[in-house]
């Protein structure tokens, strides 16, 4: 179940009645993918088919809206079951002039920084302000103003109808990526207001980020720099190519685009860096996830004949970590970031590629679990079998020094007559494996919110 989503009225003020819930139409014809509400839907559809009675669409993902063949009469025949929000519906008013078309709306910022006081919903599983503006319409038809922050937890909720689109009064500030909007529908929007004078450069949108440490600050102490990046993906590439033990990075996502790894010293946090007005900011690189880390391996396909599957995971890494638990030799898995959120392991016929797979105009791709292990050898060795010739200090520093854990130190002079030797025993039981200790990034869908 969607937190925060309603079933969708029956019929929609008379227009149309649903008949078949989760199931779509097989045998269609035309498509569309720009339409927002099933009412535009609707009209769409009746344009472009004038003798249909019957048409699907799908609330989320890819907006799949399609006219029903003729000789479909209703139910559940003639139809296919897809598990998302996607409905088949009858049209009750056939005539095309009896129904009052629903204007495209769109989003207006009013103000920046800044989020409605005395909300009652909300939601937090929208990525785009699309798609936040589509709910608040669906559990708040007289909706005129609602705020959705582009970070974090995505916090998306309509304002109160007390709210006029004030920039500051019934809002309360938040120093994040956190707007207030209005909704603009059609001609019956109003003009925007002229915008205020801000200090300073003005936020660009940019990619969201692996893990964001500090914002607004750069490490200091860096050594090397590159100026020429455009994406945080690519300047952490970079990093990793030139600085193969480096855990933090910086990367400034406007203006000369400066991409540093930070100091081995720097640990997180405020402390080694310094503060810059711009969008600059420190990241952390995600490392190993359950046991492995995941690369991309094709978009908008996922893997056919696929076992099992679970629908309760909201990101990659957690899908990885659920993939490793029920099938610990998994080697491809694929996830949907959207819709019914599907994840679920390959077959292990599945080599790469798009062979065994299928495609879907949705946020599902496949990932390739990468795994590395290093062994850690320990060997027993006698302290009497230690011996060395040397001629340093008067030979005052015995070879059991170099290994009887004593912190004092055993030397030999180079030269003829030199030497240091030990008799190693066999190999113990002491033995053990080990994940691989270098941090290395997880490479996931990353979105750029829209305005």
């Amino acid at each position: 179940m969607i937190v925060g989503w309603r079933r969708p009225d029956e019929t929609y003020g008379g227009k149309v009645k649903i008949v078949a819930r989760n199931r779509y139409c097989t045998g269609y014809r035309k498509s569309a993918f720009n339409h927002r509400s099933v009412v535009a839907c609707m009209n769409w559809v009746m344009r472009v088919d004038k003798r249909t009675k019957y048409f699907f669409f799908r609330h989320e993902g890819n907006y799949h809206c399609s006219p029903c063949p003729l000789s479909y009469r209703g139910g559940n025949a003639g139809t296919g079951y897809q598990k998302s929000r996607i409905y088949t519906y009858f049209i009750i008013s056939r005539d095309i002039t009896e129904v009052t078309v629903e204007q495209d709306c769109r989003p207006r910022k009013v103000a920046n920084n800044r989020y409605c006081t005395g909300y009652r919903k909300s939601i937090f599983s929208k990525r785009k302000v699309q798609d936040c503006m589509a709910w608040v319409q669906s559990v708040d038809r007289n909706a005129k103003f609602f705020f959705f922050r582009h970070e974090g937890n995505y916090h998306c909720s309509p304002c109160p109808q007390s709210y006029k689109g004030h920039a500051t009064r019934g809002t309360g500030h938040q120093n994040s990526r956190i707007y207030t909007y209005a909704i603009n529908c059609g001609e019956q929007s109003a003009p925007p207001p002229t915008p205020r004078p801000r200090p300073g450069p003005r936020p660009r949108p940019g990619p969201r980020p692996p893990r964001v440490i500090v914002r607004n600050r750069y490490c200091t102490g860096y050594r090397k720099s590159a100026f020429n990046h455009r994406s945080v993906i690519a300047c952490m590439n970079w990093v990793r190519s030139v600085d193969k033990n480096a855990r933090y990075f910086f990367f400034r996502s406007e203006g000369n685009y400066h991409c540093s790894p930070c100091p081995t010293s720097y640990r997180g946090g405020n402390a080694g860096t310094a503060y810059q007005r711009s969008k600059i900011f420190v990241y952390e690189m995600i490392g190993w996830v359950g046991g492995g880390r995941t690369v991309t391996v094709v978009k908008w396909r996922y893997c056919t004949g696929a076992s099992r599957s679970a629908f309760n995971h909201r990101n990659v890494n957690a899908c990885l970590k659920w993939v490793l638990a029920v099938d610990s030799g998994a080697e491809y898995f694929f996830f949907r970031n959207e819709g019914n959120y599907q994840c679920s392991p390959c077959p292990r016929s599945y080599r790469g590629g798009t062979a065994g797979t299928s495609y879907q105009k949705s946020k599902i791709q496949i990932y390739r679990i990468i795994r590395s292990s290093a062994h850690i050898k320990v060997w027993s060795v006698r302290l009497s079998n230690a011996t060395q010739s040397s001629n340093y200090g008067g030979n005052r520093f015995p070879a059991s020094n170099g290994i009887d854990e004593s912190g004092k130190f055993t030397h030999t002079n180079r030269g003829v007559g030199q030497w240091w030797s030990a008799k190693f025993g066999e190999l113990t039981a002491l033995s053990k494996s080990e994940s691989e200790t270098e941090e290395i990034a997880a490479v996931e869908d990353l979105l750029e919110p829209e305005y």
